[in-house]
């Protein structure tokens, strides 16, 4: 359902392919599951990536939690997510060229003061968007990013990415505001 994702994309940074990263020791604890929260209702978050393997995803490494995405890799995430649905203020939904649908995710006050920080210490790694427990993406943190928001870019339908906005920043679909692209 998700092909790509850009990480940063609305306020500079840009996406490039994920590479492994030694955590540090200022990393949060490892093992956190990256499911939905106890009431269920996590759709997205951004972790740390530790190491990416191809599929099978059948290697097992201490205090790292394995998360697929679509086609079977196998990402290590590391840590607690950096950024969750709760750092969400709202959402949009834009029409790109070709009918390409994209969510963009608008940060609130602690989420951009959050963001800051991840910056700060994660400039030059890898970080993974998941969305409901599958990596859409990972993108390597570029020196400089400054996002109010960040984009993330489907293969899906302008019914899904309504979806994924709506169940992102909690608010019911017909709330979300879908731009189209000026051609």
């Amino acid at each position: 359902m998700f092909a790509a994702a850009v990480l940063g994309g609305c306020g500079g940074g840009s996406a490039s392919s994920s590479v492994s990263g030694e955590p540090t020791a200022g990393d949060a604890a490892g093992g956190t599951t990256d499911g939905p929260d106890s009431d269920g209702t996590r759709v997205l978050s951004l972790r740390v990536v530790y190491e990416v393997t191809p599929p099978p995803c059948d290697v097992t490494m201490a205090g790292l939690e394995p998360v697929r995405s679509e086609d079977g890799t196998c990402y290590f995430l590391h840590g607690a997510p950096l950024i969750t649905d709760d750092d969400i203020a709202r959402a949009k939904v834009y029409e790109e060229p070709g009918s390409v649908w994209s969510v963009v995710a608008y940060l609130d006050r602690g989420g951009k003061q959050r963001f800051r920080d991840v910056v700060r210490r994660y400039t030059n790694r890898s970080l993974a968007i998941v969305i409901d427990g599958v990596v859409v993406s990972a993108a390597v943190l570029q020196p400089g990013t400054e996002a109010d928001a960040f984009q993330v870019n489907g293969d899906f339908d302008r019914e899904q990415a309504v979806d994924v906005a709506a169940r992102v920043s909690g608010v019911p679909a017909h709330e979300i505001e879908v731009v189209p692209t000026d051609l």
